[in-house]
């Protein structure tokens, strides 16, 4: 029986949207088949929460049992360079257990601080997209808790595929096997190149062999920015976590845990503008042209830099929105976008672009293309939704994709054009694995799915 003092409230990541549920707490993923029996009993839904690192409502579900999985935090066994994990392991455990056995993540988000079961879930992808893929790829083996029964599920399953992606909606992962990469260092080789528009920055971000692409974008201008490539460091080098421990303080002055306090006091249009502005110009005289070492952790979780600095976005709160554009349309496509934003003075404050490919497995609400994402950071306001609204029309009409993890304005209109018959994929499996429909959240109500 659900208990009142159950009741916790919920957002993501973006504390762009809350709501309230019912939090039901598990250590084995033996519970599982009992949380279904208590939501049957119930007449509620359920929603499957790891770390809660998704920035919209993809992890929350107003008057539902919220299913917490952090307590499943078990690391099984690592051999042959597979390390076996529970959901509610943590990537930031998972590099820090094998990193010092030679063995780095094969993707990893811009945090180390999501789930397992999360990273299945939403099939992450990072830095090394286009090459690496998304994390699905990497997974061989999948324990799943099925509304009907836990199944064990391999790459040659349907299932399989149906699972990784999908949000929670199909089953509940309880563990899997994820295979490592070996690596001799804990560091890599960074090349930046300064970019002076939209034009420069695909050169940029496809000169040389690179084991990892990204640039940072000002979307205050025509694309300007800086391309970051790098390559695993091939000299035998230090494997200690500790090495990998980020700064404690921003540029050796501010305290981490203080330092969003400061960014909140620049996160404003004039603000960012000149933010960005002073950034591009620090970059393009003192970093660009160099090659210079860094760690593993340092290189890829730069959102880890800054403790808690999505509350720089408080009371309004923070939407990500990222785009997936193929290759022939994505200049022109993020050029418009950028325009679009300007005419309405609703820049993002924060613009990243990846380059990626197609995943090489039918995974479900794939976001992958071959082509280029750009993910942009706003301020929450009224007319938001007026703008995504452009946003979305440009990335549709052009081929484009969306990245449910990080988004919190798409429509049922949206995501049906987006989805195609991929569409009568997924309501085909929700009925053969979870008839009952006892999984949900909020996200899923939003799009109409």
């Amino acid at each position: 029986m659900l208990e009142p003092g159950s009741i916790r409230r919920f957002s993501g990541f973006g504390r762009n949207a809350v709501s309230d549920g019912f939090e039901v707490c598990i250590s084995s993923g033996d519970e599982v088949a009992e949380v279904y029996d208590l939501a049957r009993a119930e007449s509620r839904q359920i929603v499957v929460r790891g770390a809660g690192r998704s920035y919209g409502d993809a992890a929350t579900l107003r008057e539902g049992i919220v299913l917490d999985t952090e307590g499943l935090e078990n690391i099984l066994g690592f051999e042959d360079g597979v390390i076996h994990v529970e959901a509610g392991v943590t990537l930031a455990r998972i590099w820090r257990y094998a990193l010092e056995l030679g063995y780095w993540l094969p993707v990893v988000s811009g945090t180390t601080f999501v789930s397992f079961g999360g990273a299945v879930g939403m099939n992450i992808h990072g830095k090394n997209a286009f090459h690496a893929g998304t994390i699905g790829e990497h997974v061989e083996e999948l324990t799943v808790a099925f509304p009907s029964g836990t199944r064990t599920l391999r790459p040659g399953d349907a299932e399989f595929a149906e699972v990784i992606g999908s949000a929670g909606q199909l089953g509940v992962v309880v563990s899997g096997r994820l295979k490592m990469k070996k690596v001799v260092s804990g560091n890599v080789l960074v090349t930046a190149r300064s970019c002076r528009n939209w034009e420069e920055q695909f050169e940029a971000l496809n000169e040389g062999e690179a084991d990892y692409r990204v640039s940072w974008v000002d979307l205050f201008s025509d694309g300007r920015g800086l391309v970051h490539t790098a390559v695993h460091d091939p000299s035998p080098g230090s494997l200690r976590v500790s090495d990998q421990e980020l700064p404690s303080k921003i540029a050796g002055l501010i305290p981490k845990e203080h330092a969003w306090r400061i960014f909140r006091l620049f996160n404003t249009r004039p603000g960012m503008r000149l933010v960005n502005a002073i950034k591009h110009l620090i970059a393009a005289k003192f970093e660009s042209g160099k090659t210079y070492t860094q760690t593993l952790a340092a290189f890829n979780f730069l959102l880890d830099y800054v403790p808690e600095w999505e509350r720089s976005y408080l009371p309004e709160g923070l939407a990500q929105i990222q785009i997936f554009v193929p290759e022939d349309g994505a200049l022109s496509v993020f050029r418009e976008v950028t325009l679009t934003q300007q005419r309405a003075r609703r820049e993002s404050f924060l613009g990243v672009l990846k380059k990626h490919r197609k995943d090489r497995l039918p995974f479900m609400f794939s976001h992958a293309v071959d082509g280029y994402s750009l993910a942009m950071d706003f301020k929450v306001s009224a007319d938001l939704p007026s703008l995504f609204e452009q946003i979305a029309e440009v990335t549709l009409s052009n081929g484009g994709r969306f990245y449910l993890a990080k988004d919190s304005l798409l429509r049922p209109e949206h995501v049906r054009r987006y989805l195609g018959s991929d569409l009568d994929r997924f309501i085909e499996a929700k009925q053969r694995l979870d008839p009952e429909h006892l999984l949900s959240s909020d996200l899923m109500k939003r799009v109409g799915l």
